[in-house]
């Protein structure tokens, strides 16, 4: 919970505690969930979140915060096209962003072989099923290709239509022109103030921004499903969407996905990706370090055996289908880049 931007929200707020009923209750709860995530550590924040009813809204709060920290600094980022390191409260300097966390120019690499033009670009039919919250992977494409003049003008088409779903929300509905600067760390390196100290013009800026801040991290909340398993269900319409795209795919390939059994259950997996299909299907996953825990939940999904995909197994399985087609398994043991860039060759756009 060593959110960097929590600690002067929570110090300007002990200062001077909110009237207004809500924000309190809101704040009691930050505080107790602070305590309980120190003493149990729990594996999962969606399942502990589950398991405390009295703290749906402070973790929401929690998580939507985050996101829009690091969606502040990835912004940030992008913009000054250099690494950003901050200092998070010590005298060392983290690097936040490094240069191989961009393996998003592969997917838009992919995207765009073959394409003349922006109208050859939205006859693709990938889709795209997201569990995370945050908008950074449609940010990310949208940026990209609007920075290459064939598909400038497309861009923003590409990236909506239910193109990317997000299974479980997400903290803005649609990519903002530009990240509101009213991040409060942002502030620190330009006025002088701790913990509601400093000049009045300080302090009035402080409350601005904190304000600010607040309103933002609660109204994104609203829009994601975070706890497992009373709310994870509610988003029907992209779960069904989701299951339709990955039962229709030729070409289905998971990166960084944990297999969790909720969220496959959730998709139908195993029953989707054992649809008959008019051709072959392929079947691409990433498992960093090669967990075997992963290996046998791939496994079970795709072969009703949990031992096709140990460790020491072949990184492609073939299997024939009740159709008579080919099942193609492929497996890497590296990070998402690392994938992309040296192991997956999916097929040709289409």
């Amino acid at each position: 919970l060593d959110v960097p931007i929590l600690r002067h929200m929570m110090d300007a707020q002990h200062a001077r505690r909110e009237t207004n009923d809500s924000w309190a209750k809101l704040f009691d709860g930050i505080e107790e969930l602070k305590g309980k995530l120190i003493s149990s550590n729990p594996l999962v924040i969606d399942y502990f979140l589950g398991q405390n009813p009295g703290l749906h809204e402070a973790g929401k709060f929690l998580i939507a915060l985050t996101i829009l920290e690091s969606e502040f600094y990835s912004e940030k980022s992008d913009r000054d096209a250099q690494y950003i390191n901050i200092n998070r409260n010590t005298d060392d300097k983290k690097t936040l962003f490094r240069e191989n966390d961009d393996w998003c120019r592969y997917i838009v690499h992919q995207l765009t072989s073959g394409c003349q033009n922006g109208s050859d670009l939205l006859k693709n039919r990938v889709r795209f099923i997201n569990f995370n919250y945050d908008i950074s992977l449609e940010s990310q494409i949208h940026r990209k290709l609007a920075n290459m003049a064939q598909f400038k003008e497309c861009a923003t088409e590409f990236v909506t239509n239910e193109r990317i779903m997000h299974v479980y929300g997400s903290v803005r509905p649609e990519i903002p022109e530009q990240i509101e600067m009213y991040h409060l760390l942002e502030l620190q390196h330009d006025v002088p103030f701790g913990p509601l100290s400093g000049t009045r013009q300080s302090l009035d800026i402080h409350n601005v921004v904190l304000h600010k801040l607040l309103m933002a991290a609660r109204d994104a909340a609203h829009h994601i499903r975070t706890i497992d398993p009373h709310d994870k269900g509610q988003n029907e319409g992209a779960i069904t969407g989701a299951r339709a795209a990955l039962g229709n795919a030729k070409t289905v390939c998971f990166l960084g996905y944990g297999f969790d059994e909720n969220n496959n259950h959730r998709l139908n997996l195993a029953e989707e990706l054992r649809r008959p299909l008019n051709g072959d299907r392929r079947v691409f996953f990433t498992n960093k370090d090669d967990h075997n825990r992963i290996n046998r939940r791939v496994s079970s999904i795709l072969f009703e055996a949990p031992y096709r995909l140990e460790d020491d197994a072949p990184r492609a399985v073939y299997t024939l289908l009740p159709t008579g087609a080919t099942s193609i398994v492929e497996k890497s043991c590296r990070d998402t880049y690392g994938a992309l860039a040296y192991d997956f060759e999916f097929p040709s756009s289409g």
